[in-house]
């Protein structure tokens, strides 16, 4: 992830879901694989804007799309989106 794509995950609960969707999908199409720090911060923007089935879709590409290993923050995020 480059610096610049670090600044936008880092600002993505403050601009919403639809931004970090953006983030994603760039990364994606330059083929970079979101790393867990990424994740962490889309599914908490889904979390803050109530979109819970675009959450728990991001939790499962982790394993399905991008073969990352699931942590403790990522299950925490999960709790908060469910809650």
């Amino acid at each position: 992830m480059n610096l610049e794509q670090r600044n936008a995950v880092d600002n993505v609960n403050e601009n919403g879901y639809i931004y970090a969707l953006e983030v994603f999908d760039n990364m994606l199409a330059s083929e970079q694989t979101p790393n867990e720090i990424t994740f962490v911060s889309m599914i908490s923007a889904c979390t803050h804007d109530g979109l819970v089935s675009e959450g728990q879709n991001l939790f499962n590409k982790m394993i399905n799309c991008c073969s990352l290993k699931r942590k403790i923050e990522h299950y925490g995020c999960m709790v908060d989106l469910l809650g």
